[in-house]
């Protein structure tokens, strides 16, 4: 399964925080804290009615998760 969405940078802390808002007028916030050698990704987003919050919290858990198996994969 796969999607596409844009939006608009609206704050960049670099290493610390983004925020943005998609093109469908969502605002999306994901913090990143140091853990000694990993770094620890918090994200919050501004839930749609028409889908569960847990499809759609599943839904944004995958991106990172892939990313991570897509980087593992290539020797990142």
């Amino acid at each position: 399964m796969g999607f596409e969405f844009s939006g608009t940078s609206d704050v960049v802390r670099p290493n610390e925080y983004i925020q943005y808002t998609l093109a469908t007028m969502e605002k999306v916030k994901i913090f990143f804290t140091p853990q000694g050698d990993d770094t620890n990704l918090a994200k919050s987003f501004e839930a749609k009615s028409e889908n569960s919050l847990e499809l759609q919290r599943d839904g944004w858990q995958a991106i990172p998760n892939n990313s991570k198996k897509y980087a593992k994969a290539k020797g990142m």
